[in-house]
């Protein structure tokens, strides 16, 4: 990386604005309410007030130290997809994400420390995996969707040893789930991202096995995932209070799949954003009905 590139005048609340977009908030905002949820989930109820702060702290930063590390590592392939992010636009340097990103994983990891030694312990190697993945496995394809999906289904195991609770059923199984969300939404960017991908040798399966293979494959994941999520519902491990935040979930899988499925190039973007944004609200939804003590 030419880091000569990179002498542009940037004004001050310029390059704040730009550092905060490396953050990306709202996926690190998704991690952390993931980890309360863990916590709500594990103790049928809300956590002490500092446990539920360190928790969802700890979750936002981490997750966004593992956003900051990619754009660094993305450079030449976002030159292509995505020039408009704070580092190939110059509005930030190299050497400047790589502070922001250390500075987020140690007080990212402080604050897990503060929560106690197995959570810090559990939360050092899901953080490797994350910067593993960044540094060599971005380019492995479906190997390296597989490495996030998993750092991204620890979080509700993260949110369980938090309360100490790490194996409670239903938080695995919201981790199973939230690890297929995060892959076929994986592969579905790679769908996206496929010119500049494909210039940068990433062997993802929209390269490798074609655009409409890759489509194929993140529609069957969303659709299992439909089905999937019905489970603890029909299992009776969770009582009703969950069926407005599964009917959120699987109205925004549905639109956001067949929108995904039938749109062409860019336009399928919008589609890809709904597939997020539609479990995360049902994420918030599940976590008010806690609070506000409607559920059953």
């Amino acid at each position: 990386m030419n880091v000569s590139l990179f002498r542009k005048h940037v004004s001050g609340k310029s390059k704040i604005f730009a550092l905060l977009e490396l953050f990306r908030p709202e996926l690190p905002f998704a991690a952390g309410c993931c980890v309360l949820l863990a916590q709500v989930l594990a103790l049928d109820g809300f956590p002490a007030p500092v446990t539920g702060l360190l928790g969802f702290c700890s979750a936002f930063l981490l997750s966004a130290s593992a956003l900051i590390f990619n754009d660094y590592f993305d450079f030449n392939i976002d030159l292509v997809n995505a020039p408009q992010r704070p580092i190939p636009s110059k509005r930030v340097s190299p050497g400047e994400a790589i502070g922001l990103g250390i500075g987020a994983t140690m007080v990212g990891l402080t604050l897990s420390a503060a929560l106690g030694i197995t959570v810090l312990l559990f939360a050092i190697p899901v953080w490797f995996i994350g910067f593993l993945y960044n540094w060599r496995y971005k380019r492995s394809g479906l190997p390296g969707n597989l490495l996030v999906s998993i750092s991204v289904a620890s979080l509700f195991v993260y949110g369980g040893f938090t309360v100490g609770d790490p194996l409670n059923p239903l938080l695995l199984f919201f981790g199973m789930a939230t690890g297929l969300l995060d892959l076929a939404e994986e592969i579905a960017g790679d769908v996206l991202d496929v010119e500049g991908d494909r210039r940068e040798g990433v062997k993802s399966l929209a390269v490798t096995q074609g655009v409409l293979f890759a489509q194929h494959v993140a529609t069957l994941l969303w659709i299992f995932l439909i089905i999937f999520s019905w489970l603890p519902l029909i299992s009776g491990r969770i009582s009703s209070e969950y069926l407005p935040p599964l009917i959120i979930l699987n109205l925004s899988l549905v639109i956001g799949t067949l929108g995904f499925s039938l749109a062409s190039g860019e336009k399928r973007r919008p589609y890809l954003r709904v597939n997020y944004i539609g479990p995360l609200l049902a994420v918030i939804v599940l976590l008010l009905q806690r609070y506000l003590g409607t559920g059953s």
